[in-house]
């Protein structure tokens, strides 16, 4: 193996100044905190529990609901709480279906 000779600036510690962007385009330069991704309806509308839907034909209430961070059930639901993110659906026949993001074929009815 030859010997590579190694560049004088290696193990040197640099403190380049960095430069903020958002004051340079003057934006506001406070952090803001993450908000949790919430989960919507292709018409807009956020998704939480109660609402009433269509999926794939079916009539359905959402019975759970999880962003992956937060969460919102309907009672007797509790069990679903650290679910993977996506929406629990609960058909008028008492049949259970997950929803993993919702799409076209979760369709908004009514706010329950």
């Amino acid at each position: 193996m030859e010997n590579t000779p190694v560049p004088r600036w290696v193990g040197l510690n640099f403190h380049l100044p960095c430069l903020d962007v958002r004051a340079i385009f003057g934006m506001s330069t406070e952090i803001q905190p993450m908000e949790t991704a919430y989960l919507y309806y292709t018409s807009g509308e956020e998704v939480h529990a109660g609402d009433r839907v269509q999926h794939k034909g079916s009539y359905a209430t959402v019975v759970f609901v999880s962003t992956g961070d937060s969460e919102e059930y309907s009672p007797g639901y509790e069990d679903y709480t650290g679910s993977e993110r996506g929406v629990l659906l609960c058909d008028d026949d008492g049949a259970t279906t997950f929803v993993g993001e919702p799409d076209e074929m979760l369709e908004f009815l009514d706010r329950g």
